[in-house]
């Protein structure tokens, strides 16, 4: 269930720590917001800016399990986390981009939200009403609003929307899947339908990245067939391989495809028209001299 893998916070790394403590923010900062012109609500407090810092060991994946050459060792390094808190005005600006536009279905939206901002936005519940209402569902933007933070605004959207629907099958009422022509609809597809995993699957191995669901064999089979049979091909060749395939894996692999087709598709399209260009020019050639010569033979039998 979506609920068990929302609002936990994600710890600061341990790994390494030289003193086995947990980071511990310094440097608090208070940041003034601006007051608003009359008229306007006014935002909430604004929480300070904290700059954490923690240290742990970097490691170098590309020398690993490398035969041959000297071991790196693994060297300290100091990591610093800035969180910045957002004023009234970057709150307007993110409500704008992120709203639902009209009858935009629920899974493009949701798909549209991850693109622009992933889980980087974090809201307390006093900047989660300053943000303003992001879809005219009230049932979505009561929830959205109301869940304790501080959560990442993407939590918070995926727990609204999924309190507003609860089953997978009223959901779907508002997926509409539909024949798709080029491989970015394709992607688009496959995409939208991972969104419906993470809200109401149950594998829980996907930390809420639409990328990270497991394709599965049906996810495949459905991409098949409402697509191009050149595309359809090479759709059945990808085995889900124990669910080790992912949609971000997949969208990969289809666009690689797409790149080697349409490589040597484009020079034999390029050739057919070089020689159509060619044909027509002689046509055009061949249509004037005719034209010429009909003209200096009208000539002729006038001086006669």
């Amino acid at each position: 269930m979506l609920r068990e893998y929302l609002g936990k916070p994600s710890p600061c790394p341990d790994k390494g720590e030289s003193d086995g403590a947990a980071a511990e923010p310094t440097d608090v900062t208070t940041v003034q917001v601006p007051a608003e012109p009359q008229g306007q609500p006014q935002p909430a407090a604004v929480a300070p800016v904290e700059t954490k810092k923690y240290k742990g060991k970097s490691e170098h994946p590309g020398n690993k399990d490398k035969k041959g050459g000297p071991s790196q060792t693994g060297e300290e390094s100091e990591v610093e986390i800035i969180t910045e808190s957002l004023t009234y005005e970057s709150l307007r600006n993110l409500q704008k981009d992120l709203a639902r536009r009209g009858r935009e279905a629920y899974t493009a939206w949701l798909l549209r939200v991850w693109d622009l901002i992933g889980t980087g936005v974090q809201l307390d519940s006093s900047e989660a009403k300053n943000l303003g209402p992001l879809t005219q569902d009230t049932g979505v933007n009561q929830v959205f609003v109301g869940e304790p933070g501080p959560l990442s605004l993407w939590e918070r959207l995926l727990l609204s929307v999924w309190e507003r629907f609860v089953h997978r099958d009223r959901m779907q009422e508002h997926h509409h899947r539909m024949r798709w022509k080029t491989l970015e609809e394709g992607i688009q597809q496959l995409r939208e339908v991972a969104v419906l995993e993470v809200l109401f699957g149950r594998g829980g191995q996907h930390d809420n990245d639409p990328d990270k669901v497991r394709c599965t064999g049906q996810m495949l089979w459905n991409l098949a067939t409402l697509g191009p049979s050149q595309y359809a091909t090479y759709i059945a060749t990808i085995h889900p391989d124990n669910n080790r395939e992912t949609v971000g894996s997949v969208a990969n692999k289809l666009r690689n495809y797409e790149s080697i087709i349409s490589g040597p598709m484009q020079a034999q399209v390029s050739a057919v028209a070089k020689e159509f260009r060619e044909e027509i020019r002689e046509k055009m050639e061949e249509v004037t001299e005719k034209t010429e010569e009909v003209t200096e033979g009208g000539g002729d039998d006038e001086e006669e």
